[in-house]
């Protein structure tokens, strides 16, 4: 392993994690929001491990100067904390700490270190005068705190003079249970999403606070005494702590440990906040002082206090092989096949390899021993490596689908054979189904089709007539037709004739093209979009005019969507009647009404219309009770698309304030 390549990468994946979970640019919508605690904790760990001094480490936040929300300069830092995963590390750090009587003879006090958003209230004289996000632990952004009823707006008993409240802002986990699905999306990302926003929206009553510091008034001898002061006297929410008392008879690390078992056995699902571990801090202030004194404090961290983190759900284990698919559009996608290992309650023996470039930059090897960790409970990722004397270069040189000599294309590996590959048409059979909500039709069934049927572009089944269409999926996909699955395939497949030009352009598949693309850049029928064949995208920065030209001048491409169109015959009518109406998405079931029947009965308003996949597109997503289906919710989530919960029971006068 190049340990200079991999400390660099390391670095840049901690600062933009850093970045945007601390951001308040409302835009930012990076994939990292999709860290979780634990992995960013491993990120932090192996760099440690790499090169200890690194400066990324002793950084708390980022100051982001994209950001359009005032700065606040914190008059006393928000600093992080130090970091400890066993017993070891917590008997190092108070041994460390022992070097006065007054501090051995110092009781212990263990808060849960919650998992949201940290914040600063600023009151003067009793009033609040600003609410603030820790940013960089030194600058800060203030943010509305109108939005937010969770920050009293006047102290219980007044204080003159200025007191900061510090805390954390959290969505509850009762959240997931009481509105929507269980879902996938972290409590914490959600939260700190509604936290950029600049325009009220529901998710803000969600939002609580927890406090558990304060500062400018400091008449106090311990930190429980401080907690209890901000709850009593001055109204919040505060955390729940346990003081460890010092005695002979009790071992401090002992009384920590066995509350931190307890804490990951059952306390931790009995709070009503997500936590990430547990802040062990030394309960007196005079102690704390002395300890600031004696040791000093770095810019990233108290030496007064820790937090004990409990293990990631991960573990090490070997890649033994790579499968890898072709996509629709050509690009090949790798997953790491593994030892099979068992991870919280699931066994797994598959890891996400997203594409070439990522191998590389990972410098991941075949047979390398990997620590994989569960990301949203969804295929592993890899995290760490440990290279072995059998790891070798992982490559591919021809399309495992249609052994075509690959090229690299951006970052992954490509196959160019678009109109011959069978996994690439098979991808864009399945894109189609599902954009059209063609049922009946699955994965199996469409590479029989194309397999053995020989149908290799979706116009040569438009081309046909019902009747000959229904013979030949009775022929070779083996579905008869007195059944009520290939009536419901035929009467589906019928519908999706049922597009204006414009639709059927979006549906098709083209990388990154949908409808509402087409919409915004005025493309409406073929000869719009043939305009941009020719355009000379590499001095333009559009992205769009770059997709559209690339796709255009692969072969055969127009041609078969040509012949898609002309055979669909699309209505013009209806391209002016769908271009402005709303699109829908349904999540579950209900047990008085069948799917289709709701859909019906929602796009009858003639305002809305139906959209099978949750994308950037949809409007509204509407749940019934099923809590199997998450997906959905949780794309719906991380995209900010209103979700309504309607249970068991569809009522559409339950949405009449919307529809």
């Amino acid at each position: 392993m190049d340990i200079n390549k991999r400390i660099k990468y390391l670095e840049d994946k901690i600062i933009q994690a850093k970045k945007t979970y601390y951001s308040l640019n409302e835009d930012n919508n990076s994939d990292e929001m999709e860290l979780l605690d634990s992995e960013y904790d491993l990120l932090e760990d192996e760099l440690r491990s790499l090169d200890p001094n690194n400066k990324v480490l002793s950084q708390v936040g980022v100051e982001d100067t994209n950001v359009n929300f005032n700065k606040v300069h914190h008059k006393y830092p928000m600093l992080s904390m130090e970091k400890a995963n066993c017993r070891d590390d917590i008997i190092t750090w108070y041994e460390n700490k022992l070097f006065n009587e007054s501090i051995r003879q110092s009781n212990l006090i263990i808060e849960p270190k919650i998992d949201g958003t940290s914040g600063d209230l600023l009151y003067i004289d009793g009033e609040l005068i600003r609410a603030s996000t820790r940013g960089n632990g030194t600058i800060g952004y203030e943010i509305k705190s109108e939005f937010f009823s969770c920050i009293p707006k006047k102290l219980k008993t007044k204080i003159k003079g200025e007191v900061s409240i510090r805390g954390e802002f959290h969505i509850p986990v009762k959240y997931i249970l009481t509105n929507v699905e269980t879902t996938d999306l972290a409590l914490r990302n959600i939260c700190n999403g509604a936290m950029k926003r600049k325009e009220y929206d529901d998710i803000h009553k969600e939002i609580k606070f927890v406090a558990y510091q304060m500062f400018g008034y400091d008449n106090f001898e311990y930190e429980s005494e401080k907690i209890d002061f901000i709850k009593d006297k001055l109204g919040f929410d505060t955390v729940v702590y346990k003081v460890v008392e010092v005695n002979d008879k009790t071992n401090v690390v002992d009384s920590i440990m066995n509350f931190f078992d307890s804490y990951n056995k059952s306390i931790r699902k009995m709070w009503p906040y997500e936590t990430d571990g547990l802040v062990i801090k030394f309960n007196s202030t005079n102690v704390q002082e002395l300890i600031e004194k004696e040791l000093g404090s770095t810019d990233h961290h108290n030496k007064y206090n820790i937090a004990l983190k409990p293990p990631s759900e991960g573990g090490w284990t070997t890649i033994i092989d790579v499968d890898w698919n072709t996509s629709k559009s050509g690009d090949v996608i790798p997953t790491a096949v593994v030892t099979p290992i068992k991870i919280g309650a699931v066994t797994v023996s598959r890891a996400q390899l997203y594409n070439k470039s990522y191998i590389d930059t990972m410098d991941i090897k075949l047979y390398d021993k990997v620590y994989a960790i569960r990301a949203n409970d969804v295929i592993p990722k890899i995290i760490n490596l440990k290279q072995q004397k059998t790891s070798y270069e992982i490559k591919l040189t021809s399309c495992p689908s249609c052994g075509n000599k690959l090229i690299m294309k951006g970052v992954n590996y490509h196959c160019n054979n678009y109109n011959r590959c069978p996994s690439q048409t098979i991808n864009k059979f399945i894109h189609w189904f599902e954009s059209c909500d063609i049922k009946h039709l699955g994965e199996s069934s469409i590479n029989t089709l194309i397999n053995v049927g020989h149908f290799y572009n979706l116009w040569e089944l438009y081309a046909m007539s019902s009747d000959d269409l229904l013979k030949v999926v009775e022929k070779f996909v083996g579905i008869s037709k007195e059944t009520n699955n290939m009536k419901e395939f035929i009467k589906s497949f019928e519908e999706s004739k049922n597009q204006t030009e414009q639709e059927i352009i979006g549906n098709y598949g083209i990388p990154t093209i949908g409808l509402k693309t087409l919409v915004k850049y005025g493309v409406e029928t073929l000869n719009d979009l043939i305009k941009y064949k020719n355009v000379n995208y590499m001095n333009s920065d559009i992205a769009f005019e770059k997709n559209i030209c690339i796709w255009l001048n692969e072969e055969n491409n127009f041609d078969n969507l040509f012949s898609l169109v002309k055979f669909i015959n699309p209505k013009k009518k209806k391209a002016e009647s769908n271009i402005n109406k709303k699109q829908f998405c349904i999540s579950g079931a209900f047990i008085n009404k069948k799917r289709n029947t709701v859909i019906k009965e929602i796009e009858s308003t003639n305002k809305w219309i139906f959209n099978p996949t949750v994308n950037r597109e949809t409007d509204l997503l509407i749940v019934g009770n099923d809590s199997a289906v998450r997906n959905k919710v949780a794309t719906a989530m991380q995209l900010k698309t209103k979700i309504i919960n309607l249970g068991d029971t569809f009522d559409i006068n339950k949405l009449k304030d919307i529809l």
